[in-house]
């Protein structure tokens, strides 16, 4: 069973991720902060890790660059009401995809989730996405 860490520092966002990806099947771990975020990925050892933007203490991007710095092979999933945040940092690349938060279901995180996890192979029908390859929904800041 593959664990994911979800940081975002609205609770209901947290505990909507995780029935929703617990439906699907994960083990969900929760931060609710950037510095928790670390620390929860330091005990856990995620597959994958969903991050916030904009949170107090150390923000998503801030998580995202220790993660990588510990981890890089662990996809990390930027999920975001602030598309303008990840345009504008550099940091943003790091990551395997780029979610803008909508008022519809998880869907597309779901699958991208599901992507990154997956094993590559023609048999899967989805390629994963990859740390240095992200998908169009995350363009590379420039």
């Amino acid at each position: 069973m593959h664990t994911i860490l979800v940081a975002d520092d609205c609770r209901s966002i947290r505990e909507y991720c995780r029935a929703v990806l617990q439906s699907d099947g994960y083990r969900v771990v929760l931060a609710s902060d950037g510095l928790d975020a670390v620390r929860v990925f330091l005990e856990e050892n995620p597959d994958l890790v969903v991050l916030d933007i904009r949170m107090p203490g150390a923000s998503g991007l801030d998580a995202l660059e220790r993660i990588g710095h510990f981890a890089p092979h662990v996809p990390v999933v930027l999920f975001t009401a602030h598309e303008d945040e990840w345009r504008r940092d550099r940091r943003a690349a790091l990551a395997a995809a780029c979610v803008e938060k909508t008022n519809e279901d998880l869907g597309k995180l779901r699958r991208i989730i599901a992507s990154a996890l997956k094993p590559p192979g023609p048999e899967s029908g989805l390629s994963p996405v990859g740390l240095t390859q992200p998908p169009p929904s995350c363009p590379v800041p420039r």
